[in-house]
C-alpha cells in the first residue's frame, strides 16, 4: 500500500503507534506516540545547541537563564532582576562602560536603595535595615548578597549589563 493512501488522524494519543527506520537494523518499526515525546522532551533538556547566545546551551537551560536575566527597556532604560527563595545566594553583575544606575534590593521585607556608578561605587540613598547584606563594587562587578525571600532591581541606562 503507497504511504498517501493511508487515512489520517487529526488528534494524536499517546499509545497511538507510528512506523519508523531503524537505521542500525534498516528495518521498518512500530513505536508509540509517547516515545516520540520522550525522545524530544530529552533532546531539550540534554542536547547542546552551540548557536544559543547563552551560557546554557540546552533549550531548557537557556530559558530558564533568560527568565533569571530578566531584562525590560524603556526609553533607554534597562531594568535587571532576580529573587531568591529559601537559600541565600551572591548575585553578580558585570558591566563595560559608563555605568550609572540605582539598585532597590528588597531584603525579606526590609528595602535597601542605592546609587551606583562606574566611578563613584555603591551610595546609600535609603536603608531599611542596617543589618541586611550590603552590596559592593569590585572593578567593573557588582556583589548582591540575597538572603532567603529576597529580591533586587537594577534600574539603569548601560546596556552592557550581564549576569555572571
Amino acid at each position: 500500500m503507497k504511504w498517501t493512501d493511508y487515512t489520517t488522524k487529526e488528534t494524536l494519543e499517546d499509545n497511538d503507534e507510528l512506523m519508523i527506520l531503524d537505521k542500525d537494523a534498516n528495518a521498518n518499526k512500530r513505536t508509540l506516540m509517547d516515545k516520540i515525546w520522550d525522545y524530544v522532551v530529552d533532546k531539550m533538556t540534554s542536547a547542546v545547541v552551540a548557536k544559543l547566545t547563552t551560557t546554557d546551551k540546552t533549550v531548557l537551560g537557556a530559558i530558564n537563564e533568560l527568565n533569571s536575566n530578566t531584562i525590560l527597556k524603556s526609553n533607554g532604560l534597562r531594568y535587571y532582576s532576580d529573587h531568591v527563595y529559601s537559600e541565600e545566594k551572591t548575585v553578580r553583575l558585570t558591566f563595560d562602560g559608563h555605568f550609572a544606575g540605582i539598585l532597590i534590593v528588597d531584603q525579606n521585607k526590609y528595602t535597601n536603595i542605592y546609587a551606583v556608578g562606574a566611578s563613584s561605587g555603591i551610595k546609600q540613598i535609603s536603608i531599611g535595615n542596617a543589618d541586611s547584606p550590603q552590596p559592593s563594587k569590585s572593578g567593573n562587578t557588582i556583589s548582591i548578597p540575597m538572603r532567603a525571600w529576597s529580591s533586587f532591581i537594577l534600574i539603569t541606562n548601560d546596556n552592557s549589563v550581564i549576569k555572571l
